[in-house]
């Protein structure tokens, strides 16, 4: 049983975006606001940890988190906060950290947040939980996994966060009473529907077919790679004045030393933009470095195409694990 939650693909990319993108760039704001929205519901993830850790669950339980799956019959994929697999049912926690005060109109799709004087309005994640409780039994059914119970709940994960709705919904609560919900829910599910047998394959099938989502960032906000592919800067003074000397980068500006610069440089690259390039490309990345030192600086990180005369590279996301 693991509770751990690893952060997702999509905020390292963003984090890369805002890290090349010009702050006066008339669409860093709007990708910043994005970014924020994504960590707030990732910390709400992150917080879920510690509840996870109080569960007194089956010995052969395990626990997914971030699962994402691709439909057998077509080439949509739905994906899951919170998944608790047991010998008796499954469970489908949708996390929200949503802050202020959370008015539910299930009856609307909607619920509204208010926050002081603002108010804003989002689709109600009670069907959104639903729909993937629905997704996740055709899945297991195409896999051969028939007739097991599957109960899904929206979890806030903000403490402080106030729930107001016409009437009781049973299956939205703050993730603090999470541990007293399933306990209640294995009193109620005692008949056994996974062998051990099926739950250790269960448990291999989801890691095998779990699919991280990754986004083209440059497409979603409508940005040119010249845009986004500047030359690297200093970390102490921001300037651009830098210059490969003796196996590390000194800073003309500052007189500050550091040696991987061009190492976060090409991590950015391979998160916002997998394509290849030519060598004079990343030599204006690189700062205008020299045609040798060029290859050896990418040569750990890259794979290439193309002849001596046409070669072009692309830097691998994987290479820098």
């Amino acid at each position: 049983m693991t509770n751990d939650v690893e952060k997702p693909l999509y905020l390292e990319q963003y984090e890369a975006l805002l890290r090349r993108l010009p702050e006066r760039h008339p669409k860093y704001a709007r990708a910043s606001a994005d970014y924020q929205k994504y960590a707030a519901g990732f910390q709400g993830e992150e917080n879920l940890t510690y509840t996870l850790a109080m569960l007194n669950l089956h010995k052969e339980a395990f626990i997914r988190r971030g699962l994402r799956l691709k439909s057998v019959s077509n080439d949509y994929y739905f994906q899951i906060d919170l998944l608790i697999v047991t010998p008796c049912f499954l469970y489908i926690g949708e996390v929200k950290n949503y802050s202020g005060e959370l008015l539910f109109e299930p009856h609307y799709g909607q619920v509204t947040q208010i926050k002081g004087e603002t108010t804003a309005t989002f689709p109600c994640p009670l069907q959104q939980g639903r729909r993937q409780a629905r997704q996740l039994t055709t899945w297991l059914e195409q896999h051969g996994i028939k007739q097991l119970p599957v109960h899904s709940h929206v979890l806030l994960a903000n403490p402080r966060t106030r729930i107001s709705a016409e009437k009781q919904i049973t299956d939205l609560y703050h993730a603090a009473l999470l541990p007293e919900i399933l306990d209640s829910l294995c009193l109620n599910h005692t008949k056994r529907v996974l062998t051990k047998k099926q739950i250790v394959g269960l448990e291999k099938l989801f890691a095998k077919e779990n699919v991280e989502g990754t986004y083209s960032l440059l497409e979603k906000y409508d940005l040119r790679p010249q845009e986004i592919l500047q030359s690297i800067t200093c970390p102490s003074c921001s300037s651009r004045l830098l210059k490969r000397r003796r196996g590390g980068w000194d800073c003309t500006a500052c007189g500050s030393k550091k040696q991987l610069l061009h190492v976060e440089a090409l991590r950015d690259l391979a998160l916002l933009y997998t394509d290849f390039h030519p060598l004079g490309m990343y030599r204006i990345l690189l700062g205008h470095i020299s045609v040798n030192t060029a290859r050896k600086l990418l040569d750990p990180y890259v794979t290439v195409k193309g002849n001596r005369r046409s070669r072009e590279y692309k830097v691998v996301l994987e290479k820098f694990q």
